[in-house]
């Protein structure tokens, strides 16, 4: 799953850097630290489903962009069980339904 992590750390990077914000003022908008937007960044840590949902709405971004599902056109399931493959999946059509329908 790293290779997730650190594809989703890059596009919330861009967001930031994109809106000239340094890595504290994005995470007081998000309720988190600089250390923890550093880390999630770098792909040290995954956000949690709040926090990419927050971003979403927040930085007007959709799923697709976040997850760079455009350039890559899926996420790599090496390593990963059935299982695991299956909630990724079903944690980014949560996603795209939700910035779909404006809901919190």
């Amino acid at each position: 799953m790293q290779e997730i992590i650190n594809g989703i750390g890059d596009r919330i990077r861009e967001i930031r850097e994109s809106r000239g914000l340094s890595q504290e003022a994005f995470g007081k908008t998000l309720g988190l630290s600089r250390n923890t937007i550093m880390k999630i960044e770098k792909g040290e840590t995954n956000p949690s489903s709040e926090t990419l949902n927050h971003i979403i709405k927040t930085y007007k971004v959709s799923a697709d962009y976040l997850f760079d599902s455009k350039q890559y056109g899926s996420f790599s399931k090496n390593g990963l069980s059935v299982a695991d493959v299956q909630k990724v999946e079903t944690f980014i059509d949560f996603l795209k339904f939700q910035h779909k329908s404006g809901t919190d």
